[in-house]
């Protein structure tokens, strides 16, 4: 019995192990960017695993941009898309600037990113502007678009499958112009998903445990 227990011991580790890599993350929730942008922190939506937040903002001649702490940040599932939304207040007028950087990772766990989606809700009068600009890891451009005078600007293009993509430039801003106002009070950033990556983890957890377990008892 004792010998048994013995061969038993090396195929419970490898499920104990294949086991807590699965949701090693928690699940995303509705938080300040403050929260996200933590060292070590991260999350999920399904098969997406969200991680290394940071954010910077800026302002001149007078606009405000919101701190983290003033950034909320929410998960969205739409149709077959999963992202997040990053809502605060970036205004200014005439002569003003106002400004925020956020990066993070994206990774599509034991699957690839297909396609993403872009939207702001925004505002703009006479020279008044608003934008977003997106960069990937690679210097590989997503999208990018600035507009005035609608309430909503949003598209999506072609990307190349990959299983992870770093944001490297999430540029949020508004600008007045010598003559304007603007406003940006919503980015929305979707992502492709795929089949969920804790489905497939499972399975793979129960196949290698059933393998080995099947070699453990024909030597036994």
């Amino acid at each position: 019995m004792k010998v048994s227990s013995l061969k038993r011991a090396p195929l419970l580790v490898v499920l104990l192990l294949i086991f807590s890599s699965v949701g090693w993350a928690g699940a995303c929730s509705s938080a300040t960017l403050a929260t996200y942008d933590t060292a070590g922190f991260s999350c999920t939506i399904g098969s997406l695993l969200f991680s290394n937040f940071s954010y910077v903002s800026s302002e001149s001649g007078g606009g405000i941009a919101p701190t983290d702490a003033g950034v909320m940040v929410m998960p969205l599932v739409i149709g077959g898309e999963s992202g997040l939304q990053f809502s605060g207040a970036y205004l200014a007028s005439s002569n003003q600037t106002a400004d925020g950087v956020i990066n993070y990772t994206v990774t599509c766990q034991g699957c690839k990113l297909q396609d993403w989606l872009l939207s702001m809700v925004a505002g703009a009068t006479g020279t008044g502007s608003a934008s977003v600009v997106e960069v990937a890891g690679g210097g590989q451009s997503l999208f990018t678009f600035t507009g005035g005078g609608t309430n909503i600007f949003s598209d999506g293009g072609p990307f190349i499958p990959a299983s992870s993509a770093t944001v490297t430039t999430k540029d949020i801003g508004v600008s007045g112009g010598t003559a304007g106002a603007a406003h940006l009070s919503v980015v929305d950033n979707l992502w492709s998903t795929p089949e969920p990556a804790s489905l497939a983890l499972l399975g793979t957890a129960l196949f290698l445990g059933g393998l080995l377990l099947h070699r453990r008892l024909r030597e036994g």
